[in-house]
């Protein structure tokens, strides 16, 4: 280094503290023994796992002499310190033990810490506030709850369950709770610990799929002359979404003429519910049903459909392929082409091969062209195509002609 590198400013040095030469990070931290910087702490809690030891033992020193870090920097430093625990060095892990125990003394950089925009700095200020030495855990809770994170805030159930004094009272306001993820929780604590809790039954119409599941074997189990199906008839008007949902998932048959009037309802969920509700119908409705949402605005309606359509596949073959090659071939919508594709996967390999040949040239569109294109090549170079499936001369010859036309020069091997 020159005579007017030694003149540099200390930002100059603390940058070079990372510098992959260990002389140059060594003279850096010479340069920087008694000098009062921004993000100092940051730079040596990297250098606490640095692989010199001289560099290790010397950041130690620095860390536990100094004790003038400003409560961002803490603050910013979480994620750092938080790393120790999972390296190598025993220094690494002496001074995380340290820094914590300083954090623990000084809980007002755990609250600051709790406020920041940083996933990384609160899930950490939040797990060391919920440590059992600890004397902000009843704030931090408060502080928890407010969070959109799921990690924190089902570290922060934890924490509730644990600390509460009557649990049962109050891990039943909770049910209610805004977040998703606590009212989860609250409802799977209320069904492991509590017996014929009327508190749960509002949550038989509950937004959340899982907890209305959960629901439903609560209230089956400790309330057997519940109709929830009368239930969630009464609240129809109400609250007619979730209402909806209750009843797809019960299945009752008795509600056909209520459900397929909202087959084409502008709400997602409604059609959703809906589709989910088909299952309990006799098959061929179920089929004919489930063909028409194919055509479906939504992803999820039309995967359903798929679903459905590919479990009735092996019972109405003939018919079922019938019209999905009509649907086809008269469709000039490319999703539902390709959810159309998606069905015919079901059936027999040798076929589906022929079927993307035969479908090809009624393609709405170059881009399921270009999925059929796919799909076939896919089929090709599938691990099980050579060993388990055979072809006659005559189909060879009738796929050599018909991957020509396409030009796709496939079974060059055959």
């Amino acid at each position: 280094m020159t005579s007017r590198d030694w003149q540099k400013p200390p930002i100059f040095w603390l940058w070079l503290t990372a510098h992959p030469n260990g002389y140059i990070r060594e003279i850096a931290w010479g340069k920087l023994k008694n000098t009062t910087i921004k993000h100092k702490l940051t730079f040596l809690l990297l250098t606490v796992n640095d692989n010199v030891a001289e560099l290790r033992t010397l950041a130690v020193q620095l860390l536990m002499s100094e004790r003038t870090f400003e409560r961002e920097e803490f603050v910013f430093s979480l994620p750092f310190i938080q790393r120790l625990g999972g390296l190598g060095h025993v220094e690494s892990r002496a001074i995380q033990k340290y820094m914590i125990q300083l954090l623990l003394d000084q809980p007002e950089r755990l609250l600051e810490a709790q406020q920041s925009a940083d996933l990384f700095i609160y899930r950490y200020a939040f797990e060391l506030s919920y440590s059992t030495e600890s004397s902000i855990i009843g704030e931090s809770i408060l502080n928890g709850f407010k969070k959109a994170d799921r990690i924190t805030l089902a570290r922060t159930f934890r924490e509730f369950v644990r600390t509460a004094e009557d649990k049962e009272l109050q891990v039943k306001t909770l049910l209610s709770h805004p977040q998703t993820i606590i009212r989860k929780l609250a409802s799977i604590w209320c069904y492991n610990h509590l017996e014929g809790e009327t508190a749960m039954i509002p949550l038989l119409l509950d937004s959340a799929v899982s907890i209305r599941y959960l629901t439903r074997d609560y209230v089956m189990k400790y309330f057997p002359s519940f109709d929830m199906r009368v239930y969630y008839l009464e609240h129809l008007s109400s609250c007619e979404v979730n209402a909806i949902q209750g009843l797809a998932m019960l299945k009752d048959d008795r509600d056909k003429e209520m459900m397929l009037l909202r087959m084409n309802d502008s709400r997602k969920n409604v059609r959703l519910a809906v589709f989910s509700w088909l299952s309990c119908l006799p098959m061929k409705e179920q089929l004919d049903n489930y063909l028409l949402g194919l055509a479906d605005i939504s992803k999820d309606v039309r995967r359903k459909s798929e679903e459905h359509l590919g479990e009735l596949y092996p019972y109405f073959y003939s018919e079922l392929k019938q019209e999905l090659f009509t649907q086809f071939k008269t469709s000039k919508e490319t999703k539902q082409q390709i959810s159309i594709l998606n069905v015919l996967t079901n059936g027999m390999r040798k076929e589906y091969l022929f079927d993307l040949f035969e479908l090809y040239p009624f393609s709405a569109n170059l881009t399921v062209e270009e999925e059929v294109k796919q799909r076939i090549y896919g089929w090709e170079y599938a691990w099980n195509r050579k060993f388990f499936v055979a072809f006659t001369e005559e189909e060879q010859e009738h796929l050599k002609q018909a991957s020509d036309k396409l030009q796709l020069f496939l079974f060059d091997d055959r």
